[in-house]
């Protein structure tokens, strides 16, 4: 890997971890998969940057823990992030699934159930 395109692919991973969302999500991706990448480069990442996304639903989890509504604002937003990166990856199955548990196990919190409602999922 040449080094201009190897320090690209890593500051594009450190601008993903900071924040990871599909836009930068979508940018790992096109630097990982530049002319004289390995061919396994983007193989390798798409994994880790999915359990970056898994991570986050952890995060979502600990924010609802908190209570109150900005909390459940800020978990509301990393949900959004985490249902546009499901349906790039064609798991939207697995996001229903997941989505309708997080409902169910916090199904007493009515203001989480309003800011889930107002973002449509």
């Amino acid at each position: 890997m040449s080094g201009k395109v190897g320090a690209a692919l890593e500051m594009e991973r450190a601008r993903f971890q900071a924040n990871p969302d599909d836009s930068t999500y979508r940018s790992v991706r096109s630097v990982a998969q530049l002319p004289g990448q390995p061919e396994e480069c983007w193989p390798e990442l798409q994994p880790q940057l999915i359990q970056t996304f898994e991570q986050q639903g952890r995060v979502v989890q600990h924010l609802i823990d908190g209570r109150g509504r900005g909390n459940y604002q800020q978990a509301v937003d990393h949900l959004m992030r985490v249902k546009q990166l499901s349906q790039k990856q064609e798991r939207e199955l697995e996001w229903q699934t997941y989505i309708t548990d997080l409902r169910n196990k916090n199904k007493s919190l009515r203001a989480l159930k309003e800011e889930l409602d107002k973002k449509g999922l």
